[in-house]
């Protein structure tokens, strides 16, 4: 593996012997030619996509043509006007990440138009990385699970610590077997509450037609019918009333049923969800309330209708004609389908944070998906509900990505350390629904 980077700082470090040491620091030339360059821009019925690929070209005219990386970029869905003011190149590029949707296309690469698996992605979560010996990635977090699921080929690191020193089992529990670990964060559930993520609500407003829309977000989809029964000990009878945390209303809902990490088995498929469809978090879009702007159906409303086959025009929802005030160029910024789904994605992945320490594996990258299998804290002897003996650890085993990772080369040692996310439980928890 060859990689290219340039030097931005040299620190002498003092030995106590008649040599001396020098640690450098460098960075890829991607980053340094970002720094440097500003772009003032503007975009009309552009895809975010297209502008990525764009801020590319930009860097990479800096860069020898011999030493360019490929771009595999996910195409995201509905064109938009957007203006760069005079940000770098990778500014740019995150902002496009922080409001893009998935076209439910496959990543392509950007010149030699290869193909990948196909992605389902429903959420808003994209990411921009680069991985060394490959190149740029920008998809969404739902494609990079789908992609690699389906790829069969998921590496299996299993928690061993060793019961002697130096004692191995064999090459392969050498390379990923895994001493010890550390759980820095597992359950978040004030945290969650005031981000948003078991429910939120956003109020989109339109200035020019001086109106809002009022969306709410929740983490279970709603019942039909949801009423709670007590038994009235007085009277001996049933009390049914509705169930004030499930009430529904007039206002545009959405839920979480984004791709996960550790899904129920087929043909339900689900998120294994982080918490009871009857804890008491859930129920309220109050906890995180968000204000943004919104030029929802601008695009078909600011635009006057073609004549029909009978020659007759009629105006469109808010009355413009072929006569009256029109905006051809006009686009929805679909506020209402990322804003409240991406801060609820980015603050589920910030839940489970595995890190370890394992031989070094130059192969490993920030997005891999992996196994990470740890032992059942349930005696052997027990069974699940299901009947059968539980293997893996409830919640904890299962699919992570990699979030970070440090590669360290010593005179005498190499080793990998890994950071790993996830957005779901190993198994279902008892409460969560089935439908």
């Amino acid at each position: 593996m060859r990689q290219r980077f340039k030097v931005y700082d040299c620190i002498e470090v003092p030995t106590g012997e008649q040599s001396t040491v020098y640690q450098l620091f460098f960075v890829s030339e991607e980053y340094v030619f970002s720094t440097k360059t500003k772009i003032s821009r503007g975009y009309k019925g552009w895809t975010y996509d297209k502008i990525v690929n764009d801020m590319m070209k930009h860097l990479n005219k800096n860069i020898s043509e011999n030493y360019h990386k490929k771009l595999y970029i996910e195409e995201t869905a509905t064109p938009q006007n957007v203006i760069v003011p005079n940000w770098t190149p990778l500014q740019a590029i995150n902002f496009c990440a922080s409001r893009s949707l998935s076209a439910n296309k496959a990543p392509v690469e950007a010149s030699t138009a290869k193909q990948n698996t196909k992605p389902l992605s429903a959420g808003s979560l994209f990411l921009f990385y680069e991985k060394l010996g490959t190149g740029f990635f920008y998809e969404s977090i739902e494609s990079m699970i789908l992609r690699q699921k389906m790829q069969s080929n998921v590496p299996l690191y299993q928690y061993r610590p060793k019961t002697v020193e130096g004692a191995t089992s064999s090459i392969d529990m050498d390379f990923f077997g895994v001493e010890k670990f550390e759980m820095k964060s597992s359950f978040k559930t004030l945290e969650n509450l005031g981000y948003g993520m078991y429910g939120s609500r956003l109020i989109a407003y339109d200035p020019i037609r001086m109106k809002y829309d009022d969306i709410k977000y929740d983490y279970y989809k709603k019942e039909k019918n949801p009423v709670t029964q007590t038994r009235n000990s007085d009277i001996g009878a049933v009390e049914v009333k509705p169930e004030p945390s499930q009430a529904k209303d007039d206002s545009t809902r959405i839920f979480a049923d984004f791709i996960a990490t550790d899904s129920s088995p087929p043909p339900d498929s689900t998120q294994n969800k982080m918490i009871s469809v009857h804890s008491k978090y859930l129920g309220s879009n109050d906890a995180s309330i968000k204000l943004a702007t919104t030029t929802k159906n601008h695009d078909a409303m600011f635009i006057a209708p073609w004549p029909s086959e009978d020659g007759v025009s009629f105006p469109t929802s808010i009355g413009v004609t072929k006569k009256t005030f029109q905006d051809s160029e006009a686009k929805s910024n679909r506020v209402e389908n990322w804003l409240l789904q991406r801060e609820m994605q980015v603050q589920e992945f910030n839940n489970i944070i595995i890190s370890f320490s394992v031989p070094g594996n130059s192969s490993r990258h920030v997005g891999d998906l992996i196994r990470f299998e740890l032992p059942s804290l349930i005696p052997p002897d027990a069974k699940s509900t299901m009947g059968t003996a539980e293997i893996g650890h409830q919640l904890y085993s299962g699919y992570y990505l990699i979030s970070k990772i440090r590669h360290k080369i010593t005179p005498n040692r190499y080793e990998t350390d890994m950071e790993l996310i996830k957005n779901s439980f190993a198994k279902r928890i008892p409460g969560q629904n089935d439908e």
